[in-house]
């Protein structure tokens, strides 16, 4: 599965926990209030709740474990000579279940006088802001799971940072030399390069890139600028499945074979 496959299949899994979360406030819950003790219907009514985002937001992480890990890879585009690292679905996509989940909450509901049943708010004014901002939150979530998103492209010029309303371009020959080190945590938020500066000769300064928005490990994105900003030469293979390979391969040596 795709990076992008399973930032888009988060949508049903989305959908289904707004119904289940729908189900849970008009039907199970309701349903709840008659059980005896008491004790035993708010232990069971807790635990419906709990499994109206604990359900589909389980069975989108087990369907999804392998697109959501981001590997020592790039996507290779050699007519267009370049590395790309596409929008992670690592946090999209549960962020998009999660936000399906929230959209249903966002009805103002109460409980029916003298029945054991729910219903919208009897106050029009707020049953019309539950529903528009219902109906704002699913949009919100289409938009997160299919919009292109953030995307990261090694090119032999330099490096483009692609955001929605962004673009931002380094050229390999702004970086210093020697960096950037490898992360020091396992998933940073962002990978801090060291450019040039035009104001002062010999001075530079760090700049952010927005690492966990990429779908690439971002230790071997550390090696991979590190290499092309100590070595120029290499810059020219960049897009081609060849040095891709050559990355792979000094990034995670091979390890011996037995016996050697």
């Amino acid at each position: 599965m795709s990076p992008r496959a399973a930032r888009a299949v988060a949508l049903p899994f989305a959908s289904l926990a707004f119904a289940l979360r729908l189900l849970d406030e008009f039907w199970l819950q309701p349903w709840t209030w008659g059980i005896e003790p008491e004790i035993v219907g708010f232990l069971v009514g807790m635990a419906a709740w709990a499994a109206t985002l604990g359900l589909p937001g389980g069975v989108y992480l087990l369907l999804t474990r392998h697109a959501r890990r981001r590997p020592a890879a790039f996507c290779v585009d050699t007519p267009g000579r370049q590395f790309t690292a596409p929008t992670t679905p690592r946090w999209i996509g549960p962020l998009t279940v999660v936000l399906g989940w929230i959209s249903a909450s966002l009805l103002i509901t109460e409980r029916v006088p003298n029945e054991d049943r729910m219903r919208l708010t009897d106050i029009s004014i707020f049953t019309a802001f539950g529903l528009a901002m219902s109906g704002f939150g699913l949009v919100a979530i289409t938009i997160l799971a299919l919009q292109r998103g953030a995307s990261l492209q090694l090119s032999p010029e330099g490096i483009i940072d692609r955001r929605p309303m962004k673009r931002i371009t380094i050229g390999w020959d702004e970086l210093v030399p020697g960096g950037p080190p490898p992360p020091i945590t396992r998933d940073p938020t962002y990978l801090i390069v060291y450019t040039w500066t035009a104001s002062t000769a010999g001075s530079f300064a760090p700049r952010k890139l927005p690492a966990r928005d990429w779908h690439v490990d971002t230790a071997f994105l550390a090696h991979t600028l590190r290499t092309y900003a100590d070595h120029p030469r290499s810059r020219a293979a960049i897009g081609t499945p060849a040095e891709l390979a050559r990355l792979q391969e000094t990034f995670a040596p091979k390890p011996p074979a037995p016996g050697a």
